[in-house]
């Protein structure tokens, strides 16, 4: 790993107080999106600071819990766009019984054919109903959920003799979606079956699989010259170096859901490495978001330096959420913070500096990302669930 210079000033004490910022003025917000993109991801922001969050008053509370009801029938089908996200916080909370519930059985209607749509927590992809049905796990039928979404990775990986929902260009795959990136490849079903794999028997020899094919593309990527570049996007989309998204942070973080699943951590530290010898001032990330910023890099350094004791990952995450830090500008956007929507068509409003609110594109989840730089990503379990573990 490059060497680093040691940190010039504590960290965790200006990280919890920008993170604490960007809670207040959400808190304040009025939002027309109930997602995780919008009002949920606040809601997650102001559970994970728990006492160090700002007050809320009870009626902002109820607003939100009233939206994220109402959005379970009326957002589009998606993890982190949509209605399958904002269930999952409303089961991790506890709330809607009934709601839920009826979520459980419509998943379970959606699942039942062979799977030919996404695989990713974009756009309806399978990783996503995965998640959903994790957070379900306490019910009869988010265990049926899981298993559903596990089998029919399973039938993905044996069609044509091959894993193909790792290989691009295949039936199960569109033709210009990635290999290995969260936004459309095989990252988020390897962390999904790694994460599944605690109770179902099928799903961890899958997970398995599925790493050794993605640190041996992650290799083969910097042996050609490409490093930790996004080697191809999508018609419209901008992409950054080594993102949690659209670069190799996410391949990195599925290496590690599957290392905590095994206690073998030897892959995703040696990829790891790869994502720390970054340099910061080569990159092209300039923008303070988990998906394609500074922050979810910092974030997948940090479990690592958590993970495996490594001074060098801990460095390299220190220097990631200081870069994050160094974004701030006190007076613009959300706590200081303007994002960049790098997952949308530029049609659609991507390539634009704004004011964003949400988890992966905006101020919730940069404001999560420095809250690990202040407790440790373990002390939000989670948010780790959703991201990197």
């Amino acid at each position: 790993m490059l060497p680093r210079r040691p940190l010039a000033a504590p960290l965790a004490a200006r990280a919890l107080a920008v993170a604490q910022a960007i809670a207040r003025e959400l808190v304040k917000l009025g939002f027309t999106d109930a997602s995780l993109r919008g009002s949920s991801g606040a809601w997650l922001l102001v559970h994970e600071l728990g006492g160090d969050a700002p007050a809320v008053p009870r009626a902002t509370m109820r607003r939100w819990e009233a939206a994220a009801i109402a959005g379970l029938s009326a957002q589009r089908v998606s993890f982190f766009e949509g209605m399958l996200g904002t269930a999952w916080l409303l089961s991790r909370l506890g709330r809607a019984a009934d709601e839920l519930a009826a979520v459980d059985a419509a998943v379970l209607d959606v699942l039942h054919d062979p799977w030919d749509e996404g695989l990713a927590a974009f756009g309806g992809g399978l990783a996503g109903f995965g998640s959903y049905g994790l957070s379900r796990m306490h019910t009869p039928t988010g265990r049926r959920v899981v298993r559903r979404c596990v089998a029919l990775f399973g039938e993905l990986a044996r069609r044509r003799g091959r894993a193909v929902w790792w290989v691009p260009g295949t039936a199960a795959l569109r033709e210009a979606a990635l290999p290995l990136w969260n936004r459309e490849g095989s990252a988020a079903a390897v962390a999904f079956l790694a994460a599944a794999a605690g109770s179902t028997r099928s799903a961890l020899p899958l997970a398995e699989r599925g790493a050794r094919t993605l640190a041996l593309e992650l290799g083969r990527a910097v042996r050609d010259g490409i490093g930790v570049v996004t080697p191809q996007a999508a018609p419209g989309l901008l992409h950054g170096s080594g993102t949690w998204a659209l670069g190799s942070a996410g391949a990195v973080g599925a290496l590690l859901s599957v290392a905590y699943a095994t206690r073998d951590f030897a892959a995703a530290a040696s990829c790891g490495r790869m994502l720390a010898d970054l340099d910061p001032a080569a990159c092209a990330v300039s923008d303070a978001s988990l998906g394609t910023g500074t922050a979810g890099i910092a974030c997948v350094l940090q479990a690592l330096a958590e993970a495996t004791r490594q001074p060098g990952f801990a460095l390299a995450a220190e220097h990631w959420h200081l870069r994050t830090l160094r974004c701030r500008r006190p007076g613009d956007g959300i706590g200081g913070y303007l994002h960049l929507d790098a997952l949308a068509s530029v049609a659609e409003g991507g390539g634009r500096w704004a004011k964003r609110p949400g988890l992966l594109d905006g101020a919730a989840g940069t404001a999560l990302s420095l809250l690990t730089a202040a407790r440790g990503i373990r002390a939000s379990p989670w948010f780790a669930r959703c991201l990197v573990a």
